[in-house]
Parts: C-alpha cells; sequence; structure tokens
C-alpha cells in the first residue's frame, strides 16, 4: 500500500515510526532520570515540578501521574508543583517581573538534595 492508496494509514506508520525513533534515541537519558528519580524519592528528598503556560499544564499530568496510579495500585510518590497557581503567578510577576515567576518559589521551597523539573511545551522556552 502506498502513501496515495492510503494517506491517513501512511501519516499513523510514519508517527509509529518518528516514535519508535525517539524512544530509541532518549532511552539512555530517560533510564537515568529514572535512577535519579527513585534514589531521590529514596532519600526522601522533594520533587518540585513546574513549568509556564502549556509547561504547567504538562507539569500537572506529570505531578497527577506521581500522586495517583498509573498501571498497579501505590500509595502516592511526594510531589509539589509550580506554575499552575495563577494567583500566585500574577503575584509574583507583578512584583518582581517575569523571570520571578517560578524562582522565587523555588528559592523559598528548596532544601539541600531537592530536584526540579522544569516543564516547556515547546524548543524556544527561555
Amino acid at each position: 500500500m502506498t502513501e496515495l492508496d492510503d494517506p491517513v494509514a501512511a501519516r499513523f506508520a510514519d508517527h509509529v515510526d518518528a516514535v519508535y525513533r525517539t524512544l530509541d534515541a532518549l532511552q539512555p537519558q530517560l533510564e537515568l532520570a529514572v535512577d535519579e528519580l527513585a534514589d531521590l524519592l529514596l532519600a526522601e528528598r522533594r520533587l518540585v515540578v513546574a513549568g509556564l503556560g502549556t509547561g504547567a499544564a504538562l507539569a500537572q499530568i506529570f505531578a497527577a501521574g506521581m500522586l495517583g496510579r498509573v498501571r498497579i495500585e501505590r500509595p502516592g510518590l511526594p510531589v509539589i508543583l509550580l506554575g499552575a497557581e495563577a494567583t500566585v503567578q500574577v503575584a509574583v510577576t507583578g512584583a518582581y517581573g517575569a523571570d520571578s515567576a517560578l524562582s522565587r518559589p523555588l528559592q523559598a521551597l528548596l532544601q539541600p538534595g531537592d530536584a526540579v523539573l522544569l516543564v516547556s511545551q515547546g524548543s524556544s522556552a527561555t
């Protein structure tokens, strides 16, 4: 079957191929990140997940996966979510500028040994 015969099927096949190529390219980094996250949680340190705009929505999805079950029933895993609180963002940004929307809350919350996962929707974020 060619792309001319079934363009929708061809698009899906291209997508699946891209997903597998991406997984192959990122698998070592993903495994390292999972190991680091497990070490963090076993050491009873905190994970702060943060994002702005679409990144905040993606951070919420990640945090929900940490707090709820994904494949098996388990206790929730400790995670702090930043960036989804519009009132805090507006207040901090108004008082200190846009660059402080996440940095001020992070400075207030983080302790040595804690980790931050910053989530961005695209590669053009600063």
